[in-house]
């Protein structure tokens, strides 16, 4: 009995040792508020299917029925979009060109001086009888008023030299070059000229740079911008197109040669000669030639360009495809035309001194004041 009552006692104390060393637990803690009700419930995220992939179909199958509703995985899969920057384009600011960038673009091998100076050397060359005929044209009422009246502003003077008496350098080209030095001693004038006979050769073909009407045009554009030194260039990008300027286009080049002509002072006056167009004349070079005869025509015309523009264009013999340009559609107007073949014979010795007489004052009219 007594072991019994010992054993319990000593149970007791051990039960009491393990209860002293156990810690007392923590409150539990209060249960959450319960949300309020929904009508439709909380989102929950889609989970995904687990399992096998489903079948893709071909889209000949869905192709032959377009009207079912087929579910996504029918259709073949698609690739997500990626968008790629595109690199930005730097866009030159257009730059106006200036005359020596015209001067360097325009380039030609030989200049007006240098044609004038040949054709002043070949004077003796030239027979008396042939000069003496070409003087007597500054006599004739035709170049009296082309020369004076502001409204004769073309004229075409065709010799009878006989195109194997000329050569190349006419009696016509030797009154071309007292003309244009004679203008050019006078500060209101501008005066361009082309000889053909010059640069029309027989050896030379269409691809040289000192023949055609792209010759005549880039001569007459360089002798403004030598005798004219106050062009404002500014916009001159936006009405011609500079590539194909540079290019050798004759059309630009022609729209050049306008859009400087207008821009020039109202004081002054342009006068553009042409000598030997009769060279030109052949395959090789008469469409040009005809582009720039219609150019400096229809310039002449022009009633926005605020100065007198003077024409003048010379043969030594007949010529056709000019004359036609000459005359315009049922014109009967015959003093833009002088016909050196209707002259009459005269003593060329007498004539010569009067010729020179005659040009002397032809020469003090354009002092005056045009009608």
């Amino acid at each position: 009995m007594q072991d019994r009552e010992y054993v319990e006692a000593t149970m007791n104390q051990f039960r009491e040792l393990i209860r002293e060393r156990t810690p007392s637990p923590s409150p539990a803690p209060s249960p959450a508020p319960s949300p309020s009700p929904m009508l439709l419930g909380p989102w929950q995220p889609p989970t995904q299917a687990q399992g096998p992939p489903l079948p893709w179909y071909p889209p000949a199958y869905t192709q032959q029925y377009p009207y079912y509703m087929y579910p996504p995985y029918m259709y073949p899969p698609q690739q997500p979009l990626v968008w790629h920057p595109q690199p930005s384009v730097q866009v030159q600011p257009a730059v106006s060109p200036n005359s020596a960038w015209l001067q360097e673009v325009l380039y030609t091998p030989y200049s007006d001086d240098k044609d004038l100076k040949q054709v002043s050397d070949e004077n003796d060359l030239i027979s008396l009888r042939y000069r003496v005929r070409a003087e007597q044209v500054v006599s004739t009422p035709e170049f009296r008023d082309w020369a004076i009246k502001a409204k004769s502003k073309e004229l075409l003077v065709e010799g009878n030299f006989g195109y194997d008496d000329c050569h190349y350098i006419s009696a016509l080209s030797l009154l071309c070059a007292t003309l244009t030095q004679s203008f050019r001693t006078r500060e209101e004038y501008i005066s361009t000229v082309f000889f053909c006979g010059c640069h029309g050769k027989d050896d030379q073909d269409d691809d040289d740079e000192d023949v055609g009407g792209v010759a005549i045009m880039k001569s007459m554009i360089l002798q403004l911008l030598k005798q004219h030194h106050l062009f404002d260039l500014t916009g001159l990008e936006k009405d011609i197109k500079l590539d194909s300027l540079k290019a050798g286009d004759i059309d630009q080049i022609c729209g050049l040669f306008v859009w400087l002509v207008k821009r020039l002072p109202r004081n002054l006056m342009l006068v553009c000669i042409i000598d030997g167009a009769v060279h030109f004349e052949i395959d090789v070079f008469e469409d040009g030639l005809q582009k720039v005869i219609k150019c400096l025509l229809s310039l002449s015309k022009d009633n926005t360009v605020s100065i007198p523009v003077k024409v003048l264009v010379t043969s030594p013999i007949q010529t056709e495809m000019t004359g036609n340009l000459f005359r315009e559609e049922g014109d009967d107007d015959d003093s833009r035309f002088i016909s050196l073949e209707s002259f009459p014979e005269i003593n060329y010795l007498s004539a010569a001194i009067e010729s020179d007489r005659e040009m002397n004052e032809q020469m003090d009219a354009y002092e005056g004041n045009h009608e």
